[in-house]
C-alpha cells in the first residue's frame, strides 16, 4: 500500500541475513562480509544482520573444536539451529559461497 502526500509510511525495513565466514575466517569473502555489513547498515530501509558459517560455540562445547571429526559435526549442528531460527524471520538470505575451482 502506498502512502499519500503528506501521509506517514510505516513501510517495515527490509530484513535481509548475510550468512559468510566470521572474522575468525582470514579471507576474502570475510572482508567482502565485513564491507557490506557495515554499508547496509546505513541504510534505514535495510535492517540487516549477520551469521556466520562458522558459530562460536558455547561454553564446555567449546573444547570440542579440539577433536577433528567431532569438530565438524558439532560445527553444523551449531549452523543449522542458527538457519532454522533466523531464516524464517529474514526477508533475504546473502549467502557467500565459494565457487569455481579456488573451492
Amino acid at each position: 500500500m502506498r502512502a499519500r502526500l503528506g501521509e506517514p509510511s510505516f513501510v517495515r525495513p527490509t530484513r535481509v541475513l548475510l550468512i559468510a565466514p566470521s572474522q575468525r575466517i582470514t579471507g576474502g569473502q570475510t572482508v567482502q562480509a565485513i564491507r557490506l555489513l557495515d554499508q547496509l547498515a546505513t541504510e534505514p530501509e535495510v535492517q540487516v544482520s549477520f551469521l556466520p558459517i562458522d558459530p562460536e560455540l558455547p561454553g564446555p562445547i567449546a573444547l570440542l573444536r579440539r577433536i577433528p571429526l567431532v569438530r565438524t559435526a558439532v560445527n553444523e549442528l551449531v549452523f543449522l539451529a542458527g538457519l532454522l531460527l533466523r531464516v524464517p524471520r529474514a526477508d533475504v538470505l546473502h549467502v557467500f559461497s565459494a565457487g569455481d575451482f579456488s573451492f
